[in-house]
């Protein structure tokens, strides 16, 4: 006896209702304060791969358009980095060993937050600097509210 088995395809495409665009208006306003949701995080140096762990995020004003950024997921990764808001829908800070890369995405009124923060170490190999990503941390968070 044959059975055959007919799945529509349709149900596993569903559309999104309203859909998440970059957010091209956004004010520093938009981007202050704390936000939370969940993250992949990686250790290099001692094989740690972790996924759907915890993340928070901290934005706060520091002057006309310059901000500090605190993320981190609790007892295994913190960083906390500053730099200009240039009022646009992406965020990139950086350092000698650390880079910081946010992409700001607006759905009617709400706000969230992707990014990447990593932690490297450079290495000269004749003309070429290279680096090397020992820690990186990659997440999606969203306000919280008050």
């Amino acid at each position: 006896m044959l059975l055959l088995l007919v799945i529509p395809l349709s149900h596993g495409c569903k559309k999104e209702k309203d859909p998440w665009v970059w957010c091209m208006d956004c004010t520093m306003n938009d981007i202050v304060g704390q936000f939370e949701g969940k993250g992949y995080y990686v250790h290099a140096d001692n094989s740690v791969e972790l996924f759907d762990q915890p993340v928070y995020l901290n934005i706060s004003e520091q002057g006309i358009d310059g901000l500090t950024v605190q993320v981190g997921i609790l007892n295994r990764f913190y960083m906390s980095i500053g730099g200009q808001y240039t009022q646009t829908y992406y965020l990139s800070l950086g350092s000698m060993s650390e880079d910081f890369y946010l992409t700001i995405w607006k759905n009617n009124d709400e706000i969230k937050l992707s990014g990447t923060a990593k932690r490297f170490y450079s290495k000269i190999v004749g003309d070429v600097e290279y680096k090397i990503t020992t820690e990186l941390l990659d997440f999606e968070v969203f306000h919280v509210e008050d």
